[in-house]
């Protein structure tokens, strides 16, 4: 739906040409305006006397030049309170009966909106229910992914739907485990936990660094112990990742632009991207 003609605002000065405005709820509007490439600019604009957006979601706009009364939100800008603004029109047409504007749950709009603006949603929460019984004890290695301990004694990885469902391979989905009631109501319903045993565990935190670097760096994971993990419990996966690493086949660019026809792009081939194996350092990666 295009709303363009109801649109109050002229703001091609500041947004540049509008192609299509989409009211949102009451003071919010989708706008869509022409950017320099293929594709357009697009924003949510925020009357800043609208009474379906918080104080709280209002300090994370940009006031617009000439239009004080205005506050826009780049949706380019994944922590500048896009999906703030998106969760409180979702709470909005919820709580008054509407549809929302995506067709999302508000479960879905706030589950994927945490990993960018925790300080509005809070952090990722700790499962409480494992498949290896009740969590007894746990940390977070980052934001959405947890080391922790249940009353069976086991040891476990347990990582978020939005990190999991984005970063993972078939192959490491393969050895995770699911709760009982995510297994009844189906995962992508519940947007629940994937939990891992500690001997495949080290292959989603493997898979998730090359979005997460800073799981490295967190005083749980020892990174040598890592390596050596995978080789000890997924030979096979390391020897065929090594491989593929030296032959450029993680360099998807790369990729894309051989299959185009550019033969002389060389792929990024980096021995600091191999799964190593250290010498008397051991398999035990979790420091917990």
């Amino acid at each position: 739906m295009n709303d363009i003609e109801q649109f109050p605002y002229d703001l091609s000065v500041y947004l540049g040409t509008i192609l299509k405005a989409e009211y949102q709820c009451p003071g919010v509007w989708y706008v869509a305006s022409e950017g320099s490439g293929r594709f357009a600019n697009e924003y949510y604009i925020v009357e800043r006397s609208s009474p379906s957006i918080s104080a709280a979601a209002k300090e994370y706009g940009l006031p617009l030049p000439h239009h004080m009364d205005l506050l826009a939100y780049h949706l380019e800008h994944p922590q500048g309170g896009r999906s703030v603004v998106a969760y409180e029109v979702a709470r909005w047409c919820v709580q008054n009966g509407k549809p929302t504007p995506d067709g999302e749950t508000l479960l879905t709009t706030a589950a994927y909106a945490m990993e960018n603006n925790p300080e509005y949603f809070g952090n990722f929460p700790a499962p409480i229910h494992t498949p290896r019984g009740a969590m007894t004890r746990y940390k977070p290695i980052i934001n959405g992914v947890f080391a922790l301990e249940t009353d069976q004694g086991k040891r476990m990885i347990a990582v978020c739907y939005p990190l999991w469902s984005a970063a993972l391979s078939g192959y490491t989905m393969s050895v995770a485990e699911q709760t009982e009631y995510d297994l009844a109501h189906g995962i992508d319903t519940t947007l629940g936990y994937l939990f891992f045993a500690e001997e495949h565990g080290c292959l989603a935190l493997f898979e998730l660094l090359e979005e997460f670097p800073e799981i490295l760096s967190s005083p749980l994971i020892d990174a040598a112990a890592l390596g050596n993990a995978i080789w000890h419990n997924h030979p096979d996966y390391a020897a065929v990742y090594n491989r593929d690493e030296q032959n450029g086949l993680h360099d998807c660019l790369a990729a894309l632009l051989r299959f185009l026809g550019a033969e002389e792009v060389e792929p990024n081939i980096s021995v600091d991207h191999l799964i190593r194996l250290t010498t008397g350092v051991g398999t035990d990666y979790l420091v917990l």
